[in-house]
């Protein structure tokens, strides 16, 4: 029994259906969609006989779109479409997320959604009646959207449209197929987003809030597709795992996404160059500090600037010449990425003092560290 026919057959002896159709038939276009509404809460069989010539008045608009809902509930689902169908583009779009927002509470909306599909093929896609099912957790829609997703069209706009609304409808169980599509999928964009999508199956940004068991299964997830993933999918997946609540696991990512780039010992190996300027006796000095530092592949290249800036404090020693004075803060100049090799690192090295002798310094000091292993 529908939501309306349960209130009709509750209503039916505390008011009068017959009158209430009467009174429908003479009202104005603007009254009319309020007058079905109230008919469909009195007699659901009445209105539903009703729905066909009430609908020749009906006006679009938030009433409207109510007087739609109630057509579906009382089982003229037939009449709603074609008004719907008769609707401007932008009207249409409203109504299609009023429909959206009652299928999680009416299982003849969500039904009615599913023949829709079916009445009209690929217009459904299109036009995005889609939109509005993220909520709506009913076993009919859940299938619709996984069909589609197993058996997507060439509009790959659309595809990506309904993967958000299918990661955040199915939740957990939309994770083994968002984890196959990030392994398959070659254009970096596309990837991108089945990895936002992770976050999406976990509820990040809902109104129902974040699923606990759901975001520890997609965390799960990405860690384990991770070493399967290209570079850039890798760095998306950093930033998911970031709004998953997993910031330690986030961090991890970096020996993934570097992997290739370790050294014989198994860790990665960044140059660092720290510069000092000083006002001396005889002109500007520049103290160029060279060494390196290794890390396990815990945190980024982006991470660095903190942990080295500390490390080499208490290792290296700064400080002016005996006829020097100091004039601002001491640089640190750091790659975007591991050396990969002791070649590597020496570029580093070589293009940063060629970009500081631009600065002409009347002297230069260059100071070499031994290597320095980040906690």
């Amino acid at each position: 029994m529908t939501l309306l026919l349960f209130i009709g057959s509750a209503l039916a002896q505390d008011c009068d259906g017959k009158a209430l159709e009467k009174e429908l038939a003479a009202t104005s276009p603007a009254a009319t969609a309020q007058g079905f509404v109230t008919l469909a809460e009195c007699d659901p069989a009445r209105a539903r006989k009703a729905a066909a010539r009430t609908f020749e008045k009906v006006l679009s608009g938030e009433d409207g779109n109510a007087a739609a809902v109630a057509a579906i509930e009382v089982g003229a689902g037939d009449v709603a479409r074609s008004w719907i169908d008769g609707l401007q583009s932008d009207e249409k779009s409203r109504t299609i997320k009023v429909l959206g927002q009652a299928c999680g509470e009416s299982d003849a909306v969500a039904e009615f959604l599913v023949e829709t599909q079916e009445a009209v093929g690929q217009d459904f896609w299109s036009e995005r009646w889609y939109r509005g099912l993220a909520e709506c957790r009913k076993p009919g829609i859940q299938s619709l959207l996984t069909a589609e997703i197993d058996d997507p069209s060439d509009d790959r706009n659309r595809f990506m449209g309904v993967l958000e609304v299918y990661a955040r409808n199915l939740g957990k169980d939309a994770l083994p197929r968002l984890g196959a599509l990030a392994r398959e999928l070659e254009d970096p964009h596309e990837t991108s987003l089945v990895i936002n999508a992770f976050a999406d199956a976990a509820g990040v940004g809902s109104l129902e809030g974040q699923d606990p068991e759901a975001a520890a299964a997609a965390i799960a997830t990405l860690l384990e597709i991770a070493p399967e993933l290209p570079p850039a999918g890798v760095e998306f997946a950093r930033v998911t795992l970031q709004s998953l609540g997993a910031p330690a696991e986030s961090d991890a990512l970096a020996g993934v996404r570097y992997e290739g780039l370790r050294f014989e010992d198994g860790q990665l190996h960044y140059a660092v160059v720290a510069v000092e300027t000083w006002t001396c006796k005889k002109g500007t000095t520049l103290t160029v500090h060279t060494g390196e530092v290794i890390d396990g592949g815990q945190r980024w290249p982006d991470q660095l600037e903190g942990p080295v800036t500390e490390a080499t404090a208490a290792a290296w020693d700064f400080g002016p010449g005996k006829k020097c004075t100091a004039e601002g803060d001491t640089e640190f100049f750091l790659p975007r990425a591991p050396a990969g090799d002791a070649a590597a690192m020496e570029d580093f090295y070589v293009q940063t003092l060629e970009d500081l002798a631009r600065r002409d310094p009347d002297k230069v000091n260059q100071v070499s560290h031994d290597p320095l292993t980040l906690p």
